[in-house]
């Protein structure tokens, strides 16, 4: 009898699987398609910069004391160090009727077109009459009888303010630039309801960080309205603001409207101004904040005190649900 293998069915199918396996593998090993590849080395992202410098201009005839004046040649002060601000604080020392004080801020935004937000810190305000700080008592004015009757410079009717909006071009310690907006007059309020109730009170007022500010969150170029910008409407719309952006040779980056622009408040003491003002001190902190324009629809939304309703459009203040004195 021939010897044989003793092969069950299963041992075979085993086998045969094993057997297919294999014939799997070598085919993987041995199939080929036309190819081709290319790569591209060296790639990167990195986030932009985006910076602002604001000067304090030192221009002709910024103050006027009709050439008798201490603070005529020597109201500039100097910055403390910080790299984007030249030319701080501004020092007064003696305040008289009949003076004029012109201050302009230029301020340049680079690498991106910026919005710009002037701010007065409501904890920064310091406003006293005369009596209160302590320069001058009723007992030594003739015509005051009593240190009630001191006026702070913020509370005054005689103080008055008209802010302006330039394109930032100086030449020879002169503002030269083209006027962007029509002038902005801060005149006293009539009701005397308020401490703060002069011309120089509602300008500063109308930059406070407070409930009661008509312009908190409305960047520079919207003098009156809550900060929505209105394209091509830069002379009309109550809403309009500036958006600047320096490409570092003065000229405006792409999506600006100027490279820079000039914030100018001109602060005039009627010569009716009594015995009432003297003494008088104010001290207040003036700061800018930018923010890049790029999907920013409503700049410095988040430090506005009043309500905004996105479904009602901006540019119609009389649909907004907002009271008659933040127009």
């Amino acid at each position: 009898m021939t010897d044989g293998y003793d092969l069950s069915r299963r041992k075979v199918l085993a086998g045969l699987g094993t057997i297919g396996v294999a014939g799997a593998a070598a085919g993987a090993g041995t199939t080929a398609y036309f190819s081709d590849g290319e790569t591209f080395e060296d790639n990167s992202v990195q986030a932009g910069t985006f910076s602002m410098d604001v000067e304090l201009l030192d221009l002709d005839g910024a103050v006027d004391q009709d050439g008798m004046g201490p603070d005529e040649d020597d109201w500039y002060g100097e910055a403390d160090g910080d790299s984007g601000l030249v030319g701080a604080p501004i020092q007064i020392g003696d305040l008289k009727p009949g003076d004029t004080y012109r201050f302009c801020w230029c301020i340049r935004v680079y690498d991106n077109p910026g919005v710009v937000r002037a701010f007065v810190p409501s904890d920064s305000v310091t406003n006293q009459t005369g009596a209160e700080a302590g320069v001058v008592d009723a007992d030594d004015i003739h015509d005051i009888d009593s240190n009630d009757e001191f006026e702070t410079l913020l509370g005054s009717e005689h103080v008055t303010v008209e802010k302006d909006l330039y394109v930032c071009e100086v030449e020879e310690d002169e503002l030269v630039g083209d006027k962007l907006k029509e002038t902005v007059s801060y005149e006293p309020d009539q009701g005397g309801d308020y401490d703060w109730d002069g011309g120089l009170g509602n300008f500063v007022s109308s930059l406070w960080d407070e409930e009661n500010s008509r312009q908190d969150g409305v960047p520079i170029g919207s003098h009156d309205g809550v900060g929505h910008r209105a394209d091509g409407n830069l002379d009309q719309g109550r809403a309009d603001y500036v958006l600047i952006g320096d490409d570092g040779d003065g000229n405006p980056v792409d999506g600006a409207d100027y490279p820079a622009v000039a914030v100018c408040a001109e602060i005039s003491v009627a010569e009716e101004a009594g015995n009432e003002l003297q003494g008088a001190q104010l001290g207040f902190d003036l700061e800018f904040l930018a923010e890049q324009a790029r999907h920013n629809d409503y700049p410095f939304a988040g430090m506005a005190t009043r309500p905004r309703v996105d479904e009602i459009p901006w540019d119609d203040p009389a649909e907004l649900p907002i009271p008659d004195p933040y127009w």
